[in-house]
């Protein structure tokens, strides 16, 4: 667990004063944003900063902040090159980060880019958004 000390509130600090350099969305992310707007769900906040109140800055790729419903497509899960997802620091990160959110009322779904691809990311997404409140965009007759 990390604590609040000095040197951990000043890192964080220093951390939110350097200028955020966007990075390109990958193809997963891209996919994603078009399945949100071809299922006609409400537009998610890409890269949504949270935690910066307990000296963390962390991102969700996507996020709808109104239903505490995050989605994290997760990159190099597939072929011989290597992602910070999967070594072991960002492995131990991303663990720490999916826990902070969880106790803090957030429900992450987490996504391969062939998942997203295959159209499980958007249909649990929907779920998710229906489980926590939202009216099913379906039409009925």
């Amino acid at each position: 667990m990390t604590y609040l000390t000095k040197p951990v509130l000043a890192k964080a600090r220093r951390e939110a004063a350097k200028p955020v350099i966007p990075r390109p969305p990958s193809l997963g992310e891209e996919t994603f944003a078009l399945h949100c707007v071809s299922m006609r769900l409400p537009q998610p906040t890409r890269e949504l900063m949270f935690a910066k109140g307990a000296g963390r800055i962390w991102r969700f790729d996507f996020a709808w902040p109104d239903y505490l419903v995050a989605i994290e497509i997760e990159g190099g899960t597939s072929g011989p090159g290597k992602s910070r997802h999967t070594t072991g620091s960002g492995f131990a990160h991303d663990c720490e980060k999916y826990n902070f959110a969880a106790l803090h009322g957030w429900m992450v779904l987490r996504f391969t880019t062939s998942q997203v691809r295959k159209g499980r990311a958007i249909a649990e997404a929907e779920a998710a958004l229906i489980q926590r409140g939202r009216v099913s965009t379906e039409v009925t007759t």
